[in-house]
């Protein structure tokens, strides 16, 4: 795991939160080509554990390049002596299982697994496994997108990917974890654009008006929030839904929004958690 404060997968960082008999010895390097290269033929015990800011030969089942911008990303091998009849699919599973559960506390997100090594979030993947076997011992690699922005996530993945920063949030404005009111829901919403409200508006711009309609940035409804200038609202790009970054806003397709709408009023209670 990493930290907000420091981002790093540094042993002073992680050793206090390390629990169980996996994670000793815990082997860090800042780069290096493969984390699942560093425990290949090591000898070391069970629960030994290799992890890197930054791979240049990462890679997924199938031999596939995995890619990821440095510092951006969890990635960590651990080294298993399993029993001679145990399988090697079984332990893949375990390790999605695993990587999943932790993806869901670290966003509050229901994570799923795409058989038989990929973590989904809104079926656009967060995490990959690779298990290797050799002389009865087995490698698992766990590959977590964590921090990359839209624009670092790779174009011509075979499935489309996304990184916890991109489905909760991004680094500016995260999402409002905390408890909130409805103050009010606004259907068909006129969308005024203030670039001051906006870390990464153009200088240029002035503010405007923008007309009401499903294509208007905030979609066919505006579920206003408790905290200044947060809400809940629709989007004229569903597909965007879960794979970029927001201004801190939950967006939703705009029949879901909708829904929701419809079943809430000011003062109903709303709770964002980690």
């Amino acid at each position: 795991m990493t930290t907000a404060a420091t981002g790093s997968l540094a042993l002073e960082v992680v050793e206090p939160h390390l629990r169980g008999r996996f994670g000793m010895p815990y082997l860090y390097e800042a780069e290096c080509e493969s984390t699942q290269l560093v425990l290949a033929g090591s000898g070391l015990p069970e629960g030994a554990v290799a992890v890197a800011d930054h791979q240049t030969g990462g890679r997924g089942r199938l031999g596939r390049r995995w890619e990821e911008t440095p510092g951006t990303g969890v990635l960590v091998s651990i080294l298993l002596h399993p029993p001679s009849d145990r399988r090697l699919p079984e332990l893949s599973l375990v390790a999605a299982l695993a990587t999943a559960e932790a993806v869901e506390g670290a966003t509050g997100l229901t994570a799923q697994v795409k058989w038989p090594n990929d973590v989904m979030l809104n079926r656009r993947k967060v995490a990959g496994i690779i298990s290797e076997l050799a002389d009865g011992v087995v490698v698992v690699g766990i590959g977590i997108n964590a921090n990359q922005t839209r624009e670092q996530l790779p174009a011509d993945a075979a499935t489309p990917p996304a990184s916890l920063r991109t489905a909760t949030g991004s680094e500016h404005d995260p999402l409002p974890i905390g408890e909130w009111k409805v103050k009010g829901v606004q259907y068909n919403p006129v969308f005024n654009y203030n670039p001051d409200l906006f870390w990464d508006a153009d200088p240029s711009h002035a503010k405007a008006k923008l007309a009401a309609g499903p294509n208007n940035p905030v979609g066919v409804v505006w579920i206003d929030l408790s905290k200044e200038h947060y809400g809940i609202h629709g989007t004229p790009e569903p597909a965007a839904v879960g794979k970029t970054a927001s201004h801190g806003c939950v967006r939703m397709t705009n029949w879901d929004a909708l829904t929701l709408a419809r079943l809430v009023r000011p003062g109903t209670r709303v709770i964002f958690r980690e």
